[in-house]
């Protein structure tokens, strides 16, 4: 559940939702006593966050590791101007990839508050 709140970008909140509720008792009513709540949510994001932060500072302590960085810059349907930018390692030739993904920056947000 933390990861589809994660992924999603959406409030912890969400688990209470009606309509996710709903949808797991059409799904498995049984699993409707097991559902947790947004407290509980919150506290295993902030324990996946602190596990991949120190998992993350350990590999890049390691000389071996290469970043990779990628931005892709696009226009919203609206013509906001978007910045995306991703960040890929690995700690040797046959570790796991590892991919950070940022959420999308609205650029004219962010320049609405820069002073020139």
């Amino acid at each position: 559940m933390a990861k589809l709140i994660i992924s999603n970008n959406l409030p912890f909140t969400h688990v209470e939702s009606e309509a996710l509720l709903n949808l797991v008792k059409l799904l498995n009513p049984a699993a409707l006593n097991m559902m947790v709540m947004a407290d509980s949510i919150a506290d295993h994001v902030m324990k996946m966050y602190f596990k991949i932060r120190d998992e993350v500072k350990t590999c890049l302590a390691n000389d071996s590791v290469s970043l990779n960085c990628t931005c892709d810059v696009w226009a919203s349907p609206n013509n906001e101007p978007i910045l995306a930018l991703t960040v890929h390692w690995s700690s040797g030739k046959d570790a796991e990839l590892k991919v950070i993904k940022f959420n999308p920056l609205i650029l004219s947000n962010i320049l609405s508050h820069t002073c020139f």
